[in-house]
């Protein structure tokens, strides 16, 4: 078998609440594969399956911002470029503006319009 060109990893959870690590075609949103865990042995175990020329011909990997996933993905595919998908970079600034907002918001009486407006 070979590889997709372009992939994006990232886990999810699965039956009985167990996360699953999905590989999917970035070209055509296709699900590739879904390994039972998300752990180093299994998705080791299931890259070594393809030889280093199949790896080498992907391009990219959109992965989160997991560095757990990204030393693996820059061991398996050499010529690769790692990016980081737009749902987690968003779903990180989203935080910590919500951070900064309840802490800016928390040094004004609770009664005051400004609060009020940094809650809401």
């Amino acid at each position: 078998r070979t590889l997709p060109t372009n992939i994006a990893i990232d886990e999810f959870r699965g039956p009985q609440g167990k996360y699953c690590f999905i590989i999917v075609d970035n070209d055509t949103s296709q699900i590739y594969q879904i390994l039972p865990d998300r752990l180093k042995s299994s998705i080791t175990h299931y890259f070594d399956r393809f030889s280093l020329k199949e790896r080498k011909r992907v391009k990219s990997v959109s992965t989160d911002l997991n560095s757990y996933y990204q030393g693996l993905m820059r061991r398996y595919f050499p010529n690769a470029k790692l990016v980081v998908d737009r749902f987690h970079i968003v779903s990180m600034l989203t935080r910590a503006f919500n951070q900064v907002r309840v802490a800016v918001m928390k040094q004004f009486d609770p009664n005051t319009r400004e609060y009020r407006a940094l809650k809401n």
